[in-house]
């Protein structure tokens, strides 16, 4: 999504099975002494209708990226009197007072992927009074061995092929390694047993979001296992909304991790599934069945040279390179005394051969300042 795009922002916020669960929720929570904070509000949804069932007060903390789209929102609403837009990230925003209530949708596809959480449990640390409530306030992780064979062969068998006799063979590594998003709710596939609980997370008690856990699983059914399908249910208390593919579609998308080899399995086998993932890092799983064991990593789904691995040492030195150089000399001229379109012509003038003209430097710099420049905006 773009800064200049937020209605991309609908695919979140029009989600109606998923407002529902929110509704619900803020229904229960709600009231007119309530303080509610919505973190990463987006467009402002929740955060709106927490104000429409009666809120005292309510907190959207989003990035300016979505400023003027929430503030057109706020006014077409009529909640001007209730309703506070603090155009910051979580982590640099200041409330004046707690809340009783954080809603959010810091919940990325398999409860882990985008790493939002840890900014959720930041929102909790400082502003939620205690006895307050969160909502989502749990989630669970939940895995399934699949069958799904031309899913597979699409994907993943699909490099050994030879078109017009160019190899592709190296590429089948990575794909292997790979994690694949999808609503698997329109792909065909068989579920080789009842899905499992992975793990669950307490939002309320979570110092990290991260996952470590190992559980074994009976099959139910005979078959080819080509990996695992995996998804996340939250609670909003003794409500649980789940994302998997046996329910209505929500704007998160399931997730599967191929194996390889292709195993057979018997109804009546016993599988080790293992699954780790560390706070912003990649993701391991592993399979173990008859003294067999498949392991993965999306640590391994694109190629590492040594060089790569060197500079992500932590004992390396770094240097700033030619691209590094030119936004040090931005970053520099971001002071508040220089229009754009001044630093556009002192770029274009020190790195002429990165520009192609000056109406290209006017570009590069508006992109760069929308991204990371507030300037003197009204609030």
């Amino acid at each position: 999504m773009s800064y200049e795009d937020p209605v991309n922002q609908g695919v979140m916020a029009l989600d109606e099975y998923r407002n529902a669960f929110y509704e619900r929720a803020l229904k229960q929570f709600v009231n007119s002494d309530s303080v509610v904070l919505d973190a990463g509000a987006g467009i402002g949804t929740l955060g709106l209708m927490a104000a429409k069932l009666g809120a005292r007060r309510v907190y959207l903390i989003e990035p300016v990226t979505q400023r003027e789209a929430i503030l057109q929102l706020i006014d077409e609403n009529q909640l001007t009197d209730k309703v506070v837009l603090l155009p910051e990230r979580i982590e640099t925003a200041s409330l004046p007072e707690s809340v009783d209530v954080i809603t959010s949708v810091f919940t990325g596809n398999f409860l882990l992927e985008e790493d939002l959480l840890p900014s959720l449990f930041l929102a909790r640390d400082r502003w939620l009074k205690p006895g307050g409530f969160l909502l989502p306030g749990q989630g669970s992780m939940i895995v399934v061995p699949v069958e799904i064979e031309t899913y597979y062969e699409k994907q993943i068998c699909s490099w050994r092929r030879r078109p017009a006799g160019v190899v592709h063979e190296g590429m089948h590594r990575y794909a292997v390694n790979t994690l694949y998003y999808a609503h698997f709710n329109k792909i065909a596939h068989d579920m080789l047993a009842e899905p499992k609980q992975l793990t669950t997370l307490d939002f309320y008690t979570a110092r990290e979001a991260a996952c470590d856990a190992k559980i074994e699983i009976d099959v139910t059914k005979s078959g080819d296992c080509h990996g695992f399908l995996c998804w996340f249910d939250i609670s909003f208390e003794n409500d649980w909304l789940s994302t998997g593919p046996r329910v209505p579609a929500t704007h998160w998308s399931q997730v599967y991790l191929p194996i390889d080899p292709v195993l057979s399995v018997n109804e009546g086998d016993r599988l080790k599934f293992q699954l780790k993932r560390p706070e912003f890092g990649d993701w391991h799983w592993q399979l173990e069945i008859r003294g067999q064991c498949h392991r993965h990593s999306t640590f391994l789904s694109r190629p590492i040279s040594p060089h790569h691995l060197a500079v992500r040492s932590k004992d390396h030195r770094p240097v700033l390179n030619e691209e590094g150089t030119l936004m040090k000399a931005l970053l520099q001229l971001m002071d508040g005394d220089h229009t754009n379109g001044e630093i556009a012509g002192l770029l274009f003038q020190k790195f002429s051969a990165r520009f192609g003209s000056i109406d290209e430097a006017v570009r590069f710099v508006s992109s760069k300042v929308a991204e990371m420049g507030t300037g003197k905006l009204d609030t």
